[in-house]
């Protein structure tokens, strides 16, 4: 276990403050994304990344357009999945 287990006098560490660009969470069953549109204009594009021993793939993020897509390793030559 890496937390601690006191309470935080000044702040919550677990508490995100800002709306991030790019939200992921890697380890995940398959590849998933969505773009989230809040208000005042917010984007934030979520992410699943599967782990690349069981699926032979990874995730290819463009910062500025925020597209996402998952390239694929299994054949001899890397593939885009639309």
């Amino acid at each position: 276990d890496t937390l601690s287990c006191y309470p935080y006098v000044k702040n919550d560490p677990f508490i995100i403050n800002d709306t991030p660009h790019v939200f992921f969470a890697g380890n995940q069953p398959k590849f998933g994304t969505r773009l989230f549109k809040g208000p005042n204009n917010i984007k934030v594009r979520l992410i699943c990344i599967p782990c690349f021993a069981q699926s032979n793939s990874c995730v290819a993020l463009n910062l500025n357009t925020l597209e996402c897509h998952e390239i694929s390793f299994e054949n001899q030559t890397p593939q885009i999945i639309q």
